[in-house]
């Protein structure tokens, strides 16, 4: 039995989490509700066999193309934002293929990525160390705000599945993806 009353262990209780929560402070992580709301990226087809890039000339490289539909965020399906569902294209290839020097290299968290430049629509360029091609092609003309949104996040799990893959065919494109707007 300890020497301190109920009371006094209380009060040494809650002295100790108020203490917690003043060292916790303003960085402290919030409630969902007050993060950022969340966007969900869900592989509508995919992986499928393709022949050809299309950001190259005219070519029959082999890859894997996934479709993904990205859009309204999760339980706030409105009419306005579900008309905001955009439809982003995934290019996978192992082929070796040059980054021509006028494609832009441009940062996203601690990844590089290309912006390949007198496109019909915003596509980046990923290079993995592994020996992999990442293309993402976005419906947008100009740079979309979310770019960075969705490639960070799509990277990480793709490089995560990919660790569980044992053969080149099976290209781990994630069925879903939450990424924050």
């Amino acid at each position: 039995m300890l020497p301190w009353s109920r009371a006094d262990r209380f009060r040494l209780v809650f002295a100790a989490a108020l203490v917690a929560a003043a060292l916790a402070g303003p960085g402290a992580r919030t409630p969902l509700a007050a993060q950022e709301q969340l966007t969900e990226a869900v592989l509508l087809s995919g992986p499928t066999a393709v022949r050809g890039i299309p950001v190259y000339a005219p070519n029959r490289i082999p890859a894997y193309e996934g479709v993904y539909s990205y859009g309204s965020a999760r339980g706030q399906e409105t009419g306005e934002e579900a008309a905001a569902e955009r439809i982003l294209k995934v290019l996978y290839t192992r082929q070796e293929l040059l980054v021509p020097e006028t494609w832009v290299s441009r940062r996203c968290g601690a990844r590089r990525l290309y912006q390949v430049p007198d496109y019909e629509t915003f596509v980046l360029c990923y290079f993995d160390e592994r020996g992999f091609f990442l293309f993402f092609f976005f419906p947008e003309l100009q740079e979309p705000a979310y770019w960075c949104g969705f490639t960070d996040p799509f990277i990480e799990r793709f490089l995560f599945l990919l660790n569980f893959v044992r053969s080149e065919t099976n290209v781990p494109f994630p069925a879903i993806l939450q990424v924050e707007q």
